[in-house]
């Protein structure tokens, strides 16, 4: 507890240091707001109003140059996102001591609500006209990007005995593990009908991303895990993950998941045989990767995230059979 105090006391010193050599924003307080990534994001309360500032430890520059271009087109393209604040060189990402820093503003007001059905429309729309948007043809290059990530993620099945058995008992560990080995081989058949096409993908399009005002969708949030990369894996993440009968059930409310489809196929266009595979690819996305796991210092966030995956990956393949696209 104590070596944790000192962790999270040394990180607002350097966030505090981000914030006035950076932005020249001096914080009057600085308090952590929940998530379930192992990034940390701090609420900023400073004199010229509220900021939400993350922090992601360990990052390449490639990653971060592709996420300067992202969050540019995305502001020029994409009314309803919110992004990035600008630091004093002009940029949209801070890198200090091999860690990125992202600035923007706070938003106030509610997140997507299961079961509401003005909530489910708006954010099929907004996720349609995303995926419609063009990209310039250089800048099409991670069109694999999640392909090879999920083929990663099948292979190091067998790494993850190691970081689960600190959590779970050994016959737990055996059944999770062959669980997962199951659905990376159906996964991995479906992966080549994906082709070559990508879209621009939010990566992480849940509701705790979506903020509303009333019934108006007002923001879209966290552009962090942004690529160019076949619009699929977005649109099944999103589907399984807005389209749930409640926040941390694995259960599908078909009839919103049919009105979020209808929308969504009514704003970008998608081939029937990718529809067929939704099922197939959604499990793959949930298996955890042990590079990631890695980058989690808080250990109880770790459990979590290691529970809530494997619950994820175990019946994302079932629920999602059961919608007739």
């Amino acid at each position: 507890m104590v070596q944790k105090s000192i962790v999270l006391k040394c990180l607002i010193g350097e966030a505090t240091f981000v914030l006035e050599y950076y932005y020249k924003i001096k914080p009057i307080a600085i308090s952590f707001l929940s998530n379930g990534s192992s990034n940390t994001n701090l609420l900023i309360i400073s004199e010229q109003g509220k900021f939400a500032l993350k922090y992601t430890p360990y990052v390449d520059l490639i990653f971060c140059e592709y996420q300067e271009w992202m969050s540019n087109y995305l502001q020029m393209h994409f009314p309803k996102g919110i992004f990035n604040s600008t630091n004093v060189k002009g940029e949209l990402i801070t890198i200090f001591r091999n860690s990125m820093w992202q600035l923007r503003a706070y938003e106030e007001g509610r997140f997507y609500e299961m079961k509401n059905i003005n909530d489910t429309l708006l954010a099929a729309e907004q996720l349609g006209f995303l995926h419609g948007l063009k990209i310039p043809e250089n800048k099409a290059t991670k069109s694999n990007s999640i392909v090879s990530e999920i083929k990663m993620n099948i292979s190091q099945i067998g790494n993850l005995e190691t970081e689960l058995a600190p959590y779970f008992s050994k016959d737990k560990t055996k059944e999770m593990i062959r669980s997962y080995c199951d659905i990376g081989l159906v996964c991995e058949n479906a992966l080549p009908l994906i082709g070559e096409s990508c879209s621009i993908i939010h990566g992480d399009y849940h509701g705790g991303n979506i903020i509303f005002n009333n019934e108006k969708m007002r923001c879209i949030i966290d552009w962090d895990t942004s690529s160019t990369s076949p619009s699929i894996f977005d649109l099944a993440k999103s589907l399984y993950m807005l389209c749930r009968k409640d926040h941390g059930q694995f259960v599908m409310d078909s009839y919103l998941a049919n009105i979020f489809m209808d929308k969504y196929l009514s704003m970008h266009n998608v081939n029937n045989l990718l529809l067929k595979i939704i099922p197939d690819i959604i499990g793959a996305m949930f298996i955890p990767n042990d590079k990631y796991i890695r980058t989690f210092s808080d250990k109880t966030k770790l459990e979590w995230y290691l529970k809530w995956t494997y619950e994820a990956a175990k019946n994302g393949h079932r629920e999602l059979g059961k919608i007739s696209f």
